[in-house]
């Protein structure tokens, strides 16, 4: 089978449910569609009807990860061919597609890492923008996504500075990028009530054996240092019980760090012995 049909078929393979979402699964799919050693004018057909399909095509194609790992497998096993032809198709949706759909490139960012290299200048700002501007909702998943490239961390930090509490603690979920784990501390260390400390740890804890040193400092001395209501928090304490029996500072110095700050009964419980007692 040769020319259209023969494209169709891929995409009807591509489409189904149960195309795989490994790269080189999805390379053995598309060498048994007829891609082993195919004719370039069958590739290149290929290729643009997976990269416009996913942008423009229907429900099958539109928007899927299955489309992405195709995309990738098509340009490991034809890059010569493949690439020039995802650049030109990239550049002329990036300006002709509908706004609704600018967020289907963090998709491509993410499963083909090479889309960031093949955008040109005025499709890379207007990724920029389209990040800027995102939906909360949106914004969640597509900051860990962008932190990953160098040229869109300056657009992540302005977009994280906006981001309510409930979509940050999803990009904490998913990305241990120093940013995040900066905006967490910060977060945490600016609560002013124990009600807000509880809520906001949910930020730093699924990074806490990320933490810097100096991070772990900074939350210790928060109460003083930064007028932190942390001490009535139980976050506070487990975060305090965490760094103590992982040794994540030198014990001593987290015992006389909470008995400086306040947080002698915190510092109590944490040297109690076996039996009860306290070494103070």
């Amino acid at each position: 089978m040769q020319g259209k049909a023969a494209t169709v078929q891929v995409m009807r393979l591509v489409e189904s449910t149960y195309f795989p979402l490994e790269v080189e699964k999805a390379k053995v799919q598309l060498r048994s569609a007829g891609l082993d050693r195919a004719r370039e004018s069958f590739v290149r057909s290929v290729i643009d009807s997976l990269v416009y399909g996913y942008f423009e095509g229907g429900t099958g194609l539109r928007g899927r990860q299955q489309v992405i790992v195709a995309i990738r497998a098509m340009a490991e096993l034809y890059p010569n061919v493949c690439e020039p032809r995802i650049r030109r198709a990239l550049n002329s949706l990036g300006r002709t597609v509908q706004d609704a759909l600018q967020g289907f490139f963090f998709g491509l960012l993410k499963g083909y890492q090479r889309t960031w290299d093949l955008l040109e200048a005025d499709n890379r700002d207007r990724v920029r923008e389209v990040l800027r501007q995102s939906s909360d909702e949106i914004a969640q998943y597509a900051i860990p996504i962008a932190l990953d490239y160098l040229d869109l961390q300056d657009t992540c930090a302005e977009r994280l500075k906006r981001l309510p509490l409930k979509e940050l603690v999803v990009v904490a979920q998913m990305s241990k990028h120093p940013m995040v784990i900066e905006a967490g501390v910060n977060l945490y260390c600016s609560s002013k009530s124990f009600i807000d400390a509880n809520v906001n740890y949910k930020v730093v804890e699924p990074s806490i054996d990320d933490l810097s040193p100096a991070q772990i400092r900074r939350i210790l001395v928060a109460t003083i240092a930064e007028s932190a209501d942390l001490l009535g928090a139980h976050s506070f304490r487990a975060f305090c019980v965490h760094v103590y029996q992982h040794e994540r500072l030198p014990r001593a110095e987290i015992i006389d760090t909470l008995k400086e700050n306040g947080g002698e009964w915190i510092a109590r419980d944490l040297t109690r012995g076996a039996d009860g007692t306290s070494p103070f």
